[in-house]
């Protein structure tokens, strides 16, 4: 750009001119600088964005999840609840102080939380309480309230693999083996392999200990190829009381039912 300078004044009174013509030196003066730091900044690509910058800005997340110091975005204080401040958000990050009511903490506790939203009135996320238990949670369309799920410690899940795994009894308590009536105790037993467990045995049924109903344990401490019992005990009780002994010996066999002897039977 050509700049224009203006014709400088020329009067009789040579102070007068000599001032008027430095003011307008300076504002010309002023004027190349501001027009020269305009042409660098124009040529200057990277005090701009680009259009994919722009659009990279234009297309990114402007909904907020945490307050703008990265702190939670939703407090939830003692005397609300945490569905209420967050049923209808989106996804979004919660602090519940201690004692509110829905908590899935102790009153003392306080608890922080992540929300993730799919759709409308239908939340699920997690929480943490300031004693290090975590929580999942979720409602849906309808619900009043958050339905809280504890998730196990460390020390939980510890004890649960530390502890006897296998099955003595069924689901509900009832025994693990029910022998059929045209069935055979002993081997219905051997069967189950290198186990403990507990059986019932009606009336009848081959290799029964007594001619009455009997239920018992067994365990077997070793198994072939084809996983039935080898080595191993079982003791049978019947309905009036009477007990049983069998073992079962690799090389032996079962050594036959022995019935053990009361002060009674002595007498």
């Amino acid at each position: 750009m050509e700049i224009n300078k203006p014709k400088t004044f020329e009067t009789t009174d040579k102070a007068h001119a000599d001032l008027f013509n430095e003011m307008v030196q300076t504002l010309l003066k002023n004027d190349n600088g501001l027009l020269e730091q305009l042409i660098n900044h124009t040529q200057d690509t990277n005090s701009h964005a680009s259009e994919e910058e722009k659009k990279k800005w234009n297309d990114s997340q402007i909904y907020k999840i945490t307050a703008d110091n990265g702190m939670q975005l939703i407090n939830v204080s003692a005397d609300s609840k945490i569905f209420d401040a967050i049923k209808d958000k989106g996804t979004c990050t919660f602090y519940a102080a201690p004692g509110v009511e829905d908590s899935p903490t102790s009153s003392n506790i306080s608890l922080r939380g992540m929300q993730i939203v799919g759709q409308d009135n239908i939340g699920a996320g997690f929480a943490v309480d300031i004693a290090g238990k975590a929580y999942s949670f979720y409602y849906n369309f309808g619900h009043t309230s958050i339905n809280w799920t504890p998730l196990p410690s460390i020390e939980d899940l510890n004890k649960w693999n530390d502890s006897q795994l296998i099955k003595i009894t069924n689901d509900t308590g009832g025994v693990r083996v029910s022998v059929g009536a045209t069935e055979n105790l002993l081997d219905k037993l051997t069967e189950t392999g290198k186990t403990f467990g507990t059986f019932y045995s009606p009336a009848g049924v081959q290799e029964n200990p007594s001619a009455l109903a009997s239920r018992g344990f067994y365990h077997f401490t070793s198994s072939d190829s084809n996983n039935r019992g080898t080595f191993g005990w079982v003791i049978a009780i019947d309905y009036k009381n009477n007990m049983f002994t069998n073992y079962l010996d690799l090389n032996l066999g079962w050594q036959g039912w022995r019935r053990s002897l009361t002060e009674a039977d002595q007498e």
